[in-house]
């Protein structure tokens, strides 16, 4: 009686093509995931030199403290009533 061992390795068909298409799933949604954020980033840069262009900053600035100044006295006159 001779047990006769394989030299090549076999591996099931099903199991080669449901790995294959884990992988692939993986690979196609961190894609789509890092493309999405690039997407996003790329908007919020476009956004923020638009604003920076169209916004003086010292007029901005000077707006900003003319409603916090109008706002304190608001908040004084209602806490006199």
């Amino acid at each position: 009686m001779t047990t006769e061992k394989s030299d090549k390795v076999v591996i099931a068909p099903w199991a080669l093509t449901m790995v294959l298409s884990l992988l692939m799933a993986g690979f196609t949604s961190w894609g789509i995931i890092s493309a999405s954020r690039a997407e996003t980033e790329q908007r919020l840069k476009t956004v923020e030199q638009n604003v920076d262009k169209k916004v003086d900053k010292e007029l901005f600035n000077m707006v900003v403290e003319k409603l916090n100044s109008i706002e304190a006295k608001v908040d004084k006159l209602r806490e006199e009533r």
